[in-house]
């Protein structure tokens, strides 16, 4: 025996089925069981186990198993930058240069926020297999979005100095100068920073956001004592290597005074900088012959 059943009957079940659907995800959602909260600690909860397993297998000389455990991790969470990094040192640790650059690559578009750490590792890379404008390159791409660019200023200072280029590595280091020494660029280097570390974070991220967006001007630094800053860039050692560097150049340039002038703002920011104060002297003692 055949029962038929009618158009009306058949669209008033499926208004019915979708309404029964509605009241039970409606139930759920505000019931919120245990086991859904605890999906994205679980997700996280497996990458650290993944991430340790890799480091495990990377000491035991297990490469390949590591390789496939970092790219499970990527699966789950492809932006995981440290994942990414890994992944392709260890690419590269095994000769496989081609994978190590392709991995880096594919994840710049997954890692806009700190595009400069893939950057920074790209260019070691193209270093290693002496592909000195590739490196050069990707320096200068991560300087887009680093928060902090005076090491990436040096970085490309020492890439200069190989190929004699005393012009771009006096260049580059004044610029890593310029920044270290601006409060403001500090302050933008903060925010640049905190952008990824609350990422997750949708109100914060975009007031950061925001902030950089709008730019940076003289009340926004109303609450950061410009003297302390002064008084701490007055005794950095990090600036006095900038300035041992700077001085170096600009001897090999053949500019003693500039070279002098250098060796001592280095000294005086660091007064017991022995390759400064040996530098120093031994210019002056020949500066006739130089």
């Amino acid at each position: 025996m055949k029962f038929q059943i009618n158009k009306d009957k058949i669209i008033t079940y499926c208004i019915l089925f979708i309404w029964c659907l509605l009241i039970f995800f409606s139930i759920f959602s505000l019931i919120n069981p245990e086991w859904v909260r605890n999906i994205p600690e679980q997700k996280n909860n497996e990458i650290r186990e993944l991430m340790q397993l890799a480091d495990i297998d990377i000491y035991k000389g297990n490469y390949n198993n590591a390789i496939n455990k970092y790219i499970r991790v990527l699966k789950i969470k492809p932006d995981m930058v440290e994942a990414t990094i890994k992944l392709s040192s260890l690419y590269e640790s095994m000769g496989n240069t081609g994978m190590s650059t392709k991995a880096l690559n594919q994840a710049i578009k997954q890692n806009p926020i700190v595009s400069y750490l893939i950057y920074y590792n790209l260019a070691e890379i193209y270093i290693n297999n002496s592909q000195i404008n590739e490196a050069i390159n990707c320096y200068i791409k991560a300087l887009e979005t680093e928060p902090f660019v005076m090491n990436t200023y040096i970085k490309l200072g020492e890439i200069y100095k190989k190929v004699n280029n005393w012009e771009l590595l006096i260049n580059a280091l004044q610029n890593a100068i310029k920044k270290r020494s601006d409060i403001k660029e500090f302050y933008v280097g903060m925010l640049k920073r905190d952008l990824y570390y609350y990422a997750d974070f949708t109100d914060v991220s975009k007031a950061i956001q925001f902030q950089l967006d709008k730019g940076i001007n003289e009340k926004d630094m109303k609450n950061y004592d410009k003297n302390i800053f002064q008084k701490v860039l007055n005794r950095d050692k990090d600036l006095a290597i900038i300035h041992n560097k700077i001085a170096y150049a600009y001897a090999a340039k053949g500019d003693i005074n500039n070279a002098v002038l250098h060796f001592r703002k280095a000294i005086q920011i660091w007064p017991e900088y022995v390759d400064a104060n040996n530098n120093l002297k031994y210019i002056l003692a020949n500066k006739k012959k130089l």
